[in-house]
């Protein structure tokens, strides 16, 4: 199998406290965002999130949902963000499209959808941005051949 070394590892030992994240009184060095996703991988290794498995993220845009893509993208896991303006019936539904079989939803997401028996983990209790930045980066290489995660943005034609 192709594997590379992960280009956040690469921009955490080069670029180290220069950021990586801006905004809205965030600044988060590319070391610290290596050793929140490290954080963040070794989470969704507790909660059985393997590679190749399909996640559904439904949040509203957060630095947590930035660093859980991320975080799942070098775990192997697939990621399914799905829009929280669809109804319930439209979330399962995609659920069961893309054969997900974990839902992260974020703080206003969790009290909005109810979804049975889908499991739902709130995605404050995978990213912590608080975890100690005495944290190493331990960032896995990507391999090449697996699933993919693809992001649908308002301006793609999903068919």
């Amino acid at each position: 199998m192709s594997r590379f070394e992960s280009p956040l590892a690469i921009a955490a030992r080069e670029q180290g406290d220069n950021p990586a994240l801006l905004g809205n009184g965030i600044d988060i060095s590319c070391t610290r965002l290596a050793q929140l996703v490290t954080a963040t991988i070794a989470r969704l290794d507790d909660l059985r999130i393997n590679p190749g498995d399909r996640t559904g993220i439904l949040s509203d845009n957060s630095i947590e949902q930035v660093i859980l893509l991320l975080a799942l993208i070098h775990r192997g896991a697939v990621a399914c963000p799905i829009s929280s303006r669809f109804p319930d019936r439209t979330i399962t539904g995609v659920m069961k499209l893309v054969d997900c079989n974990t839902l992260v939803v974020g703080p206003a997401e969790s009290a909005m959808h109810q979804l049975g028996d889908v499991r739902n983990i709130a995605v404050n209790s995978i990213v912590n941005l608080s975890a100690s930045s005495s944290n190493s980066v331990d960032l896995p290489e990507i391999e090449l051949d697996r699933d993919s995660t693809v992001i649908l943005t308002s301006g793609t034609t999903a068919i």
